[in-house]
């Protein structure tokens, strides 16, 4: 399970700088909070994580909060200078396993994009087509052949158990449906959604024997009949940042009033301006996305990254208000 912390209070942005979260982006969580920025005291980071380019803030992680043996894996940095301008990050030599300083700490962690360089970066699939060649060649790295560890660990405890009999979930840009399935498998009636036609016949297949559902469809413009949970997991990432008000349009469009956005953040340590996908982002792109009526219910650190992802893994809830 990840490493849970208390979410800061909830505070009215408004008139104190915005655009640091979007345009007219208020009453948004102290995660967003200008006082969180690069350069204050409440701002000081663990971790591997990086600020990104001046004006586009992403989650602060602060000093304290994020800790797990996956956190530091390829070392740990420790901040000297806290403003952007001087920002200086300076590696801890890792420990072999006897315990002992590695020369070989004194450089940078590599960071890598997912993918195989023969059929191109991920930042050149911008069609259907695109991600079809790439499944077509079984070159998906990304797919990790199973459902993500958090979601079966919080499924298993029953923080995600439906609600109720009929219950129902939407999952968007599934892919070949393994988080569909699982959750499916709980006793979520789900519809899977994914833009690939051709991952139709297997992701159907795996989730007709428990009443689970997929449609080939473009998920920003799918619309169903409403839905109790909507399960995020690498979609986000994967559009194009100017589609994500349509992301924010589809929750809205499909969520009920009182149902919940679960979301894995992922990348959400990776600089935006270093381009994607998988795009970087943080709580605060979520919330600017969903707009109004969206609560943080909880945000927590995943302890332990997933072979070939190098980048920090968060964990959501939101809630959309009743009235």
């Amino acid at each position: 399970m990840g490493f849970h912390r208390r979410v800061p209070p909830r505070r009215n942005l408004a008139g104190q700088d915005p655009a640091q979260c979007g345009r007219g982006a208020q009453d948004v969580p102290a995660l967003c909070d200008p006082r969180l920025r690069p350069g204050s005291r409440q701002a000081r980071l663990v971790g591997t994580t990086r600020w990104p380019s001046p004006g586009q803030w992403q989650l602060p992680l602060r000093s304290g909060q994020v800790r797990g043996p996956g956190l530091q894996r390829r070392g740990s940095y420790r901040e000297e200078n806290h403003s952007p301008q001087g920002h200086r990050a300076h590696l801890r030599r890792p420990r072999s396993q006897d315990g002992l300083e590695s020369d070989r700490g004194q450089q940078e962690p590599q960071r890598h994009d997912l993918g195989d360089l023969r059929l191109g970066r991920l930042s050149e699939l911008k069609t259907a087509a695109d991600w079809l060649a790439r499944y077509d060649a079984h070159n998906t790295p990304w797919d990790r052949g199973s459902a993500h560890p958090e979601l079966v660990a919080r499924i298993e405890s029953g923080v995600m158990a439906p609600p109720r009999a009929g219950a129902r979930a939407l999952v968007p840009g599934a892919g070949r449906g393994h988080d569909a399935v699982v959750l499916a498998r709980a006793g979520w009636s789900v519809t899977a959604v994914d833009f690939v036609e051709d991952l139709a016949v297997d992701a159907s297949r795996a989730l007709a024997p428990f009443g689970g559902t997929f449609v080939a469809a473009d998920a920003l413009e799918f619309t169903g009949e409403g839905f109790d949970l909507i399960w995020e997991h690498t979609f986000f990432c994967a559009i194009d940042p100017a589609q994500r008000a349509s992301w924010g349009a589809m929750v809205r469009r499909n969520l009920v009033p009182g149902g919940r956005l679960e979301a894995l953040v992922f990348p959400a340590d990776k600089p935006m301006e270093t381009g994607g996908p998988p795009f970087g982002y943080g709580i605060c792109e979520l919330l600017v996305a969903l707009g109004k009526g969206f609560s943080l219910e909880q945000e927590s650190a995943l302890e332990s990254r997933l072979e070939g992802r190098d980048w920090l893994e968060l964990l959501a809830s939101f809630r959309l208000a009743k009235g």
